[in-house]
């Protein structure tokens, strides 16, 4: 069992325990063991808090407060990881992620465009806007962010995958093949454009 580590001599080992067990429903607990947990989450806080200057450490501190249940003190920490470092995309995929699952897709669109104006050569957000861009029913504007990924990550298969789908969904065939064809060269066997190159050809062949 993880939770005994909870007592390990070892702090570091105390506090990858905390982080493993984070999501935990301390509520629930009698006062000792609560008081056991709550005593370890302090500790991995402060030892995140010790780099608070560093934006992976506010990262960190985000996603472990999502596994608390508090939204609130994630974004604080997703915020402040953008202003120490505007350009680290992670804190604005982590915020554009806390926005869509709070159902605020204006929030993650907005922190999406932000990201790309700081990190505009960064793959991961523009296929987050396209993937937010194809959510709310906008192809075009979808279909120009999942192309651009697929370009500015040409070693990353699933971006060129996605745009193959994203292509043929939008009634584009031909050009899906010609992406596909290009993709399999680098990625003769990655399972997804295997299935997608299978779909394609019958396809075609109806």
């Amino acid at each position: 069992m993880t939770e005994p580590l909870l007592d390990d001599p070892v702090r570091a080992v105390r506090i990858k325990t905390a982080r493993t067990l984070a999501a935990a429903p301390v509520a629930g607990m009698d006062a000792a063991r609560r008081a056991r947990f709550e005593a370890a989450f302090a500790d991995y806080v402060a030892a995140q808090q010790a780099n608070a200057n560093r934006p992976e450490a506010r990262i960190n501190l985000g996603l472990f407060w999502i596994d608390r249940g508090e939204p609130e003190k994630a974004e604080a920490e997703y915020r402040a990881a953008t202003k120490l470092q505007p350009d680290f995309a992670p804190a604005w995929l982590n915020l554009a992620d806390l926005y869509r699952a709070q159902g605020r897709e204006a929030g993650a669109e907005n922190a999406l465009m932000q990201g790309l104006q700081q990190a505009p050569a960064n793959a991961d957000l523009s296929h987050a806007l396209g993937l937010l861009k194809a959510r709310l029913g906008l192809r075009e504007e979808a279909l120009r962010l999942l192309r651009l990924a697929a370009e500015q990550q040409p070693d990353n298969p699933r971006y060129a995958y996605v745009y193959v789908v994203a292509l043929n969904d939008t009634g584009r065939p031909a050009q899906a093949r010609a992406v596909l064809k290009s993709a399999l060269v680098r990625f003769p066997h990655h399972a997804e454009l295997q299935q997608i190159a299978a779909l394609l050809r019958t396809d075609k062949a109806d």
